[in-house]
């Protein structure tokens, strides 16, 4: 997904229509991939980053048997393993029949452990968490990882682990996948495709070819086979090589039973296939329904569902299906299981059905379930949660309802007649970290579902925390230094406003109709406090650190002056407001009469457009030099585009721009909708027929998306991909790829691109028309952090690093166990 960099530093470029005598393109240069990036020994310090850690760090690992008690999998001694403590855990490998592995780490090491179904415990390896993420193979024989080569290494033997290069022309990190149960699949791009190697415990790893087109084929791997996607066909790739072709459509749902697969399309049916004897079936009757989660069960059945809502249960061995008329799923959320003979659907009762006459056995009232997974011993699992937020596993005996239910979730896996307990919460964290800063900063705990954290705008950076208590009846803010120190705290209903307007806080108590913003400058902080008779609807004005209220029909701003809280008339205005959230809408815009008027920073109204009388009026889009101001006329909309500064310029758009809608098009600078259009980049304004701004000779547009004042888009035709973008001399374009494939590109600021594809990652700096390759293990979700220096999570690695292009080091930033990090933002300001 693409979005507008944040730092605008360069001069805003006027855009241009596609010109004849357009630059040529810059070639990316020819050079062996670098292999050798590594850690700086000594970065420089480097600007505050907010992380946002998803699912952290889950410390506790438990387990729980069909006819036993919760148990924990980590070690009584964590010492024995050269562990402080087990601060995280990792589940890799849960087979029924086979050994179950996972990870135990510390703040530093993660040693990989394997205990068998006598309650053996071995201890295999270890590793440091600023490794790469390694992949097990062959129920656990060996491991391989991609480490600036592929890297196998066998557990049965003694020997070190071996080192396979990759060929040059091949640019992409591997994506290992378990294949079958001897194999691992490595799937690289290379300039000619997809090539998928096998790689086994021993020897070196085996080149199948070219598998896949890199233009529209996508990869993944399911029950051990390996599968691509290519236009309305997919292939499933042997491990000797053979290749099978299933002509359907795009599917959304594969379940894969042993040499069989069923693979659901996307609302008009599925298709079972039989890989051994190539017998394939289409199943009729099956509908698109959220039943992702549904699991194969250890005897070959899953449910499926029919238009009507219908259950079944599908044999994945015969690929026969029996219906089951009366088993009917409306509304959610609900769970579903089959083992065969009996159907289970978990809604606020639990019902058990017997499919081969269709009768309900059993209706047990109150045990519910969002997520249902079958077991052998006459028993199912079902996933819950609680109404304060906690998860829950309930297993209940089919035959006679008993219940017995256990924090936790079961999402890591079933091993056997055991589920692998995971956490009872999902709570994520916010971290403050930066290069040269020891220990980082953090965590927050935040639960997206109760909690909030918002940033306000002061050096050191502090946090206002809001999360619902009582019952979710009252709100607990706590003001937080970048310390991790309470400053403050206040409780209030949910209809007491609390803003963050800019560096300030603010509360609105609207019985009382007063205002108060929160003084800092003095220990502890303190509300000041004003009152304004009649104030209500209260928004906030970031611009000023303000909050604006209605007071009657005149409109008065509240801002902080000194310790002082005082008001200031603007006049007989009406606000208007955005369709996007309160933090893009910097600026106040309101209404006097039929005139619209922006506020800006001076605090001054400047008239911007006048529209039709009597028009309800709303912001449909904004950036920073234009918005799209909707007015609802006599019942008909009616679209402007209106300049934010310098002198008052409008248009109101034409039917035809209209008529494109505004969900798939974008703004430029000049106030046009820009969008895609029969391979065309097009810009609608005021006229019935739009300007062409890019018609490529070669191949058409893919993507596209306007930042820093110019549009910019990426073509694919026969001569590759091409990145191309506005600038005052005409359209410009740099070379992204020599073969067509399936591209990407993010703006990062500073007038830096970042553009991704199969075979690796490319930097395009447009001032310079400079193109720099990402490193080959350092391919990531980047953003920019200062000169030089780029930020993000790495693929194949946990945690967030720091790639200093000037001296080709990969830095660890952040490595909070085995959470998922990415940045939320780059402060302003170091924290000391």
């Amino acid at each position: 997904m693409l979005w507008p960099a944040r730092a605008c530093t360069l001069a805003l470029l006027t855009l241009l229509a596609c010109r004849e005598d357009a630059a040529p393109p810059l070639a990316v240069e020819t050079e062996t991939p670098r292999d050798t990036v590594g850690p700086d020994p000594n970065p420089a310090p480097s600007p505050t980053v907010e992380i946002w850690v998803d699912g952290s760090p889950q410390v506790d690992l438990r387990a729980w048997s069909a006819d036993g008690q919760p148990w924990s999998l980590l070690p009584e001694n964590p010492a024995a393993y050269g562990l402080s403590a087990v601060l995280s855990t990792r589940v890799l490998s849960a087979r029924s029949g086979e050994p179950l592995f996972y990870e135990v780490a510390d703040e530093r090491l993660a040693v990989l452990l394997r205990r068998d179904p006598d309650g053996s415990v071995q201890a295999l390896r270890t590793r440091g968490l600023t490794a790469p993420i390694r992949t097990l193979a062959a129920h656990g024989r060996f491991e391989a990882w991609w480490d600036r080569g592929l890297w196998v290494q066998d557990f049965e033997s003694t020997d070190e682990p071996r080192r396979y290069a990759v060929p040059e022309a091949i640019h992409s990190i591997p994506s290992l996948y378990v294949w079958g149960d001897h194999d691992l699949a490595a799937v690289v791009a290379g300039e000619d495709g997809w090539h998928a190697y096998r790689v086994s415990a021993s020897g070196a790893p085996a080149d199948l070819g070219v598998v896949g087109s890199l233009e529209d084929a996508g990869v993944w791997s399911s029950g051990g086979r390996l599968f691509f996607r290519h236009g309305e066909a997919l292939t499933d790739v042997a491990p000797d090589g053979e290749r099978t072709t299933i002509p359907s459509g795009g599917y959304y749902g594969t379940w894969v039973y042993g040499s069989t697969a069923l693979f659901a399309d996307n609302g008009t049916g599925a298709t079972w296939v039989d890989f051994e004897t190539g017998m394939t079936r289409e199943v009729d009757g099956f509908t698109d329904d959220a039943l992702a989660q549904q699991v194969v069960s250890r005897g070959g059945h899953v449910v499926l569902k029919r238009a009507d809502g219908a259950l079944g249960a599908f044999d994945m061995r015969t690929g026969e299906v029996r219906w089951v008329p009366d088993a009917v799923t409306e509304g959610g959320p609900y769970g579903v299981a089959t083992d065969g003979r009996r159907l289970v659907v978990s809604r606020r009762d639990l019902e058990v059905y017997d499919v081969a006459s269709g009768t309900v056995l059993h209706r047990w009232e109150g045990v519910s379930g969002f997520w249902a997974l079958m077991l052998d011993e006459g028993q199912v699992l079902l996933q819950d949660v609680l109404p304060q937020g906690a998860y829950v596993v309930r297993r209940v005996a089919l035959d006679t309802g008993a219940a017995e239910e256990v924090p936790g979730t079961f999402g890591l896996g079933l091993w056997g007649d055991t589920v692998i307990l995971g956490p009872s919460s999902h709570s994520s964290e916010i971290w403050l970290a930066a290069l040269g800063v020891s220990p980082p900063l953090g965590p927050f705990q935040v639960d997206p579902s109760t909690e909030w954290l918002e940033r306000i705008t002061v050096t050191p950076p502090r946090f206002l925390h809001s999360r619902l208590v009582s019952g979710y009846e009252l709100v607990e803010h706590t003001l937080i230094d970048a310390q991790r120190r309470p400053i403050w705290r206040l409780e209030t209903t949910l209809n007491d406003e609390l803003w963050v307007s800019g560096d300030r806080v603010w509360r609105f108590d609207e019985e009382a109709e007063t205002l108060s913003f929160l003084d800092l400058d003095v220990s502890p902080p303190e509300l000041r406090s004003v009152v304004v008779n009649g104030a209500s609807r209260s928004h906030s004005w970031p611009a000023r650190s303000s909050i604006i209220v209605q007071v009657g029909d005149e409109l008065v701003e509240v801002y902080a002056d000194g310790a002082q809280a005082t008001t200031r008339v603007l006049g007989r205005y009406t606000p208007v407001h955005s369709y996007s959230s309160a933090r893009d809408q910097r600026d106040l815009w309101a209404m006097h009469g039929r005139d619209l008027h922006r506020f800006g920073l001076d605090g001054q109204a400047s008239l911007r457009v006048r529209l039709p009388e009597g028009s309800r009026v709303s912001l449909a889009v904004m950036t920073e030099e234009r918005v799209v101001v909707r007015a609802e006329v006599g019942g008909v909309d009616r679209y402007y585009s209106v300049a934010v500064g310098g002198a008052a310029e409008s248009f109101e758009f034409s039917a035809a721009a209209i008529g494109v809608g505004l969900s798939y098009s974008m703004l430029d600078p000049q106030g046009r909708l820009v969008r895609e259009e029969e391979g065309r980049l097009v810009a609608y304004g005021a006229s019935e027929e739009p300007e062409v701004l890019l018609a490529p000779a070669d191949g058409e547009v893919d993507r596209f998306w306007v930042s820093e004042g110019r549009w910019l888009a990426l073509t694919r035709g026969a001569g590759g991909n091409q990145l191309w973008w506005s600038s005052p001399e005409g359209p410009r374009h740099v070379q992204a790829s020599s073969v067509p494939m399936q591209g990407w590109f993010r703006p990062l600021g500073e007038g830096l691109i970042l553009v991704s594809n199969p075979t690796g990652q490319l930097l395009v700096d447009l001032a310079e028309r400079r193109v720099t390759r990402v490193p080959r293990d350092a391919n990531g979700a980047w953003s920019w952090l200062e000169e030089g220096r780029l930020v993000g999570p790495v693929s194949g690695r946990d945690g967030l690093w720091v790639w200093d292009m000037r001296s080709n080091t990969l830095t660890p930033m952040l490595v909070p166990g085995f959470g998922w990090s990415f940045v939320v933002e780059v402060l302003p300001s170091r924290v000391e």
